[in-house]
């Protein structure tokens, strides 16, 4: 989508980010402009309003399948002489603007306060003032240009200061100055950048004061071509949040501040090209955090601030990467590969959160990932549930960040899952080959983690696993999981990717473009290994949290283990391991039907086997996401089967882009139900018979049908 609905921004984005030349002379104060209108369609048989497939902040928002919409947005340039150019975007936003709103008369949320919502700025049509700049190139010396406003701040890398995602693509503020030395050789960028109120500090929030102008990035960059065949790099960030010194009261000489927290990243790049065909790159990245005490409160594993875009304590780490690009080896086959080492602690606030993909590896498969569909007990209506995308999930494979705030919010289904890859090290190689019409990828990945700990390298995880924010704590299960929570309590796990995707253009009319692939992933996780911390890891449901006993909400599991405790006790490390094996089989064939008009057709089978016995005791670390009422964790052992039909489409005309894509899913879940080393199966029999009781519900032991119906319809000018 990010390609879809701001191509105008992507193209403003990146003229604020590269230096221009002096303009003409016929260009001298004229005001030119361009931009896009994107009219969208959404369709769906989960039957909830909204425009956008996957919403978690915008207030109001469903996660929605149906709906009309539309948005458009307009650039302004000005070469207000050969040295200052000015720009400015004006851009409206779908939120809840459905055709249907009539611009906010045509909806009434209150009848007796009055008719329309036209004051409601998510039903009025709004526009938005963004991308506002002016760039500056005085021609001297020792800087090339400097650029004053708004920009996507794209220049640097995704595991420092990444670009903003197109949401916010140039919502941030600040300057930025460019030059070169060394005869061209040498280029350098110096930026400062405003850091937002919101969301980029401890707890999602730069506390509650209103100094908050102090608060910024700075950045700088050199970039240096030492031969022809050797180019060298480096990175310094420093992010600092200021709040007044409390202790400071007087203002006659001016107060002090502090630092709330400070953030430092490093980098060194390198790229080598004198060896024939063969590329080597490498970047080493080292990354220092400090938080002041009391700027996210909260002890123990599901304290308060689990939810952060920073850790909770301070910490260093190191992330680095060494690729390789080899040509030919052998007649129309070529390599590449990767290693790399990602830190548990590695931690840069600006990472890239979606833009920008880190690793080699093609990934997880999107269609498992925060899909929630509702697979065997709890309440299908209630908010928790309504999120995701239902049961399909995204399309095709997943992208890799470095952030703890990897964002998948405002997405449809057709565009690709991002998740985080902290604690990521292995290696990826991926062999290609071509000949002719023919084309062959292949990869292997092996995956092991620096996350792999127990009880995050102490003793006990609710002190010792405080510094790492728990968001929903559930995604190093992967089936149903989420996308940006690196962290669990106890790990000792390994995932391995094998993937081949094969392309082939026959000569039959215009050309029939053939496509197939097929997948394996392992994925496994021996959680606990030492028996001297089993009670540790399962002692039961946290009470005394916040949650209360809503994390405990089986009366049945209270009961069957008041009456014998055995049954909620694991006594042997291999009774909670946790085994996935994924397998992913698809074909595909398009066809230019006439000059402007493209079809494909497809056809996709995923299955998952899965084995996870902690979940029949009590689920590591689980606070209220083990709820049943309102939880994000499922019990999902069995095997897993997903069907996808679909029709993609593709229209052009001079300026006019249509775009489809018309999918229906469907499949079934097989629960099978393992009890610890023991046990006896028997034991956890609901009464009646029919269903197994769990601490996350009585889950049926019937097969559990799922289907899911969606469209998506685009409709792009650019002008």
């Amino acid at each position: 989508m990010k390609k879809r609905l701001l191509s105008g921004a992507a193209l403003l984005g990146l003229a604020a980010a590269l230096p221009m030349g002096g303009a003409a002379a016929q260009d001298l104060g004229q005001v030119k402009w361009f931009g896009t209108v994107y009219i969208k369609f959404l369709d769906g048989n989960r039957q909830l309003n909204g425009l956008t497939n996957n919403v978690e902040t915008i207030p109001g928002e469903t996660n929605g399948d149906q709906g009309q919409g539309i948005e458009a947005d307009l650039n302004l340039r000005a070469q207000v002489s050969r040295q200052v150019e000015v720009g400015v975007r004006l851009q409206s936003r779908f939120n809840q603007n459905y055709w249907a709103n009539f611009g906010g008369f045509g909806y009434d949320p209150d009848p007796d306060g009055g008719v329309g919502d036209e004051n409601n700025p998510l039903r009025n049509q709004y526009i938005k003032l963004r991308g506002a700049f002016v760039r500056i190139t005085p021609g001297y010396e020792w800087v090339d240009s400097v650029l004053i406003g708004n920009s996507d701040f794209g220049l640097w890398d995704p595991l420092t200061l990444g670009k903003f995602r197109y949401i916010d693509r140039d919502n941030a503020g600040g300057v930025i100055a460019q030059g070169t030395a060394a005869g061209g050789n040498l280029k350098w960028d110096l930026a400062r950048l405003s850091l937002p109120k919101l969301f980029l500090g401890p707890g999602f929030s730069n506390d509650d004061s209103n100094l908050f102008a102090n608060d910024a990035a700075w950045i700088s960059q050199v970039k240096f071509a030492a031969t022809p065949t050797l180019n060298l790099g480096a990175i310094v960030m420093h992010v600092d949040d200021r709040e007044r010194d409390a202790d400071d009261g007087d203002v006659r000489n001016g107060r002090g501040t502090i630092s709330r927290y400070s953030n430092e990243v490093y980098a060194l790049k390198a790229q080598f090209t004198g060896i024939p065909n063969l590329d080597v790159s490498g970047s080493v990245y080292y990354s220092d955090f400090n938080i002041a005490d009391g700027a996210c409160p909260g002890e123990g594993l599901n304290g308060s601030c689990r939810f952060s875009p920073t850790l909770r304590r301070d910490a260093n780490d190191w992330a680095a990467f060494l690729n390789f690009e080899v040509g030919e080896i052998l007649p129309n086959f070529t390599l590449s590969a990767q290693a790399f080492h990602i830190g548990s602690d590695y931690l840069s606030v600006l990472a890239a959160r979606r833009e920008a993909d880190v690793l080699l590896t093609e990934g997880r498969e999107g269609t498992w990932m925060w899909g929630r569909p509702d697979y065997n007990f709890g309440n299908p209506n209630n908010s928790n549930a309504l999120l995701g995308l239902g049961y399909g999930g995204w399309n095709g494979t997943t992208q890799q960040t470095v952030s703890l705030i990897t964002d998948n919010d405002n997405t449809d289904f057709d565009e690709r899952a991002a998740e985080t890859v902290i604690g990521w090290q292995g290696v990826t190689v991926v062999p290609r080959y071509t000949a002719g019409d023919l084309e062959l990828q292949g990869e292997v990945s092996y995956v092991t983690f620096d996350t792999n700990w127990q009880a995050c390298g102490g003793n006990d995880k609710d002190v010792d696993c405080a510094k790492y924010p728990r968001q929903e704590g559930i995604h190093a299960w992967g089936l149903g999981g989420d996308h940006r929570s690196p962290y669990a309590p106890y790990q000792d796990r390994d995932l391995i990717i094998a993937a081949l995707n094969a392309n082939y253009l026959a000569d039959v009319g215009n050309g029939l473009q053939l496509g197939a692939r097929l997948k394996y992933i392992r994925d496994q996780d021996k959680r606990v290994t030492r028996a001297s911390s089993l009670s540790d890891a399962y002692d039961g449901y946290p009470d005394s949290q916040d949650f209360g006993d809503a994390a405990i909400s089986n009366a049945a599991w209270r009961a069957l283990i008041a009456g014998n405790p055995a049954l909620g006790t694991i006594t042997n490390i291999g009774d909670d391991n946790r085994k996935a094996d994924y397998w992913t089989a698809g074909v595909s064939a398009g066809y230019q039907i006439t000059p402007d008009f493209f079809g494909r057709v497809l056809y996709e089978y995923q299955y998952v086997d899965l084995v996870d016995g902690a979940v029949n005791v009590a689920p590591v670390g689980l606070g209220f996401e083990a709820s049943n009422s309102y939880g994000f964790a499922e019990y999902l052992t069995g095997e897993h089967t997903k069907n996808k039909v679909a029709f993609q489409g593709s229209y052009f005309l001079s300026g006019l882009e249509v775009g489809a894509d018309i999918q229906y899913i469907w499949g079934e879940y097989k629960p099978k139900f393992k009890a610890p080393t023991g046990q006896s199966l028997n034991s956890y029999l609901a009464p009646g018979g029919g269903a197994y009781i769990t601490p996350l519900g009585n889950i049926s032991t019937n097969t559990v049908e799922l289907d899911q119906y969606r469209l998506k319809v685009f409709t792009k000018v650019q002008f």
